[in-house]
């Protein structure tokens, strides 16, 4: 072993997982060597398909912008370990007359606006603390903050014709740019975020003139607008300036670098820059759901899913399902829920074949009439059921299941409406008692 170049140790090592590689450490000073190049470690993360963000919630110890792939590794196994053993910090805020509306959070940010008081919340959650991390004062009364956090820099609050978009700036948001739509185009604010006169004269002299618009994806310095009146899409690069329209939307999906969007009666995905790539005309959808590869969908009355390659548009597979059921699409494989059938299965989304199937069944007291429950991905290796917001203000219980197998790992001991999961937080609404009735408290359950 002591004639072997580094490169083949490395090939060598990266089949291994994180805790047989600690172990090689002990056998020699080389093999410690060649184990804490950060580039191993990096080749480890990617062959388990473990992606790295841009994350210093990961660790309140950490002091570095981003964090070395061999410590990012280690938190998320421990992510992982906490997420199937459920170990949490829990966190509580609200009272008896509390109300709960638009929440929101993405890696460890938490926002939650005050109507009353015409700001929003900033929360930074770590593994012992939800602490306020900054207060966000509206500069105009009557805004509904939209967050769109599929980017931590940005966030946009609204008002009917305004939306208003802060930026991130050092860990503090600050006011950057106010859209409205004009006569079919787009108008935009870019003066002194500080020079609240300004901004008020730009309102008070577009406010009565321009449609409902709202912010939906930022990404790439590529801004989406909607304006709910026209049905208008608006594509904008911020780098040139440069934008184009797409007309009667009637709604639309976001993905990593893809948008899905109706229009009349045909479904469209496109890149961040607007150039379609897949269409299908003459669609009546009840369920969807799609990534950078693959489409799933389930239409109105039928008792069948169908999918597609996006990238080839090639029809796929077509399953029979219940009408109850729910779906959603991760990497190649398309899983399915059929709460009348009692099923929980998974497909390969190419060939239809059955990857796994286990009998399921929602926890707590039966419920008429069944809807479809809301599946998310969780980690890229669990899959968190709870049942859908159509319930009412009636708290349920959620599972966890292995993504890959199947196993129920464990079902939640709590009651509660789901109203926002990432792969560090799950955010409920509950009485906090093992109850099925909804009550006021907000629960931020913190797997970090």
């Amino acid at each position: 072993m002591e004639v072997l170049p580094t490169e083949l140790l490395e090939s060598i090592f990266v089949y291994l997982d994180g805790y047989d590689l600690n172990r090689c450490t002990l056998v020699c000073k080389r093999w410690y060597t060649v184990i804490a190049n950060d580039r191993l470690w990096k080749s480890v993360c990617l062959r388990n398909d473990i992606k790295k963000e841009h994350d210093p919630v990961l660790s309140e110890d950490s002091a570095e912008e981003s964090l070395k792939w061999k410590k990012f590794y280690q938190l998320y196994i421990q992510r992982c370990n906490n997420w199937k053993k459920e170990r949490f910090t829990k966190h509580k805020k609200g009272g008896e007359s509390w109300f709960f509306q638009g929440w929101a959070s993405y890696q460890g940010i938490c926002l939650l606006p005050t109507y009353t008081e015409n700001t929003v919340d900033v929360f930074r959650v770590t593994r012992k603390s939800f602490d306020l991390d900054q207060r966000i004062h509206l500069p105009i009364p009557g805004l509904e903050p939209t967050f769109l956090l599929t980017n931590i820099e940005t966030i946009s609050a609204a008002k009917s014709n305004i939306t208003i978009l802060y930026k991130r700036v050092d860990n503090i948001y600050k006011l950057d740019q106010v859209f409205a739509c004009k006569n079919g185009t787009v108008v935009r604010f870019t003066g002194d975020s500080e020079d609240h006169n300004d901004l008020l004269s730009f309102i008070s002299t577009i406010y009565r003139r321009c449609g409902m618009v709202r912010v939906i994806e930022f990404k790439q310095n590529i801004l989406w607008i909607c304006d709910y009146n026209s049905g208008r899409l608006f594509v904008i690069n911020g780098k040139d300036d440069k934008w184009f329209a797409i007309d009667s939307v009637t709604f639309f999906k976001t993905g990593y670098d893809y948008v899905c969007f109706w229009t009349n009666k045909s479904l469209s995905i496109c890149n961040l820059y607007g150039d379609i790539i897949f269409t299908l005309s003459d669609t009546g959808i009840d369920l969807m759901s799609f990534n950078d590869n693959y489409l799933a969908i389930k239409f109105n009355e039928r008792n069948h899913v169908e999918t597609w390659n996006v990238k080839t548009k090639e029809s796929l597979t077509t399953i029979e399902v219940a009408l109850d059921t729910s779906l959603v699409v991760h990497k190649k494989f398309l899983v399915l829920l059929q709460l009348q059938h009692f099923s929980l299965s998974c497909h390969n989304i190419q060939s239809g074949e059955i990857c796994w199937k286990v009998s399921y069944r929602l926890p707590g007291p039966p419920r008429a009439p069944l809807f479809p429950c809301q599946l998310s991905v969780i980690l890229n290796k669990f899959l968190l059921i709870f049942p859908s917001h159509r319930y009412g203000q009636q708290a349920a219980k959620f599972s966890v299941v292995n993504i890959k197998s199947g196993e129920i790992y464990y079902t939640s001991k709590f009651s509660g409406i789901v109203v926002e999961v990432s792969d560090r937080l799950l955010v409920t609404l509950s009485s906090g008692k093992d109850s099925y009735e909804c009550g006021n408290h907000m629960f931020i359950r913190s797997y970090i």
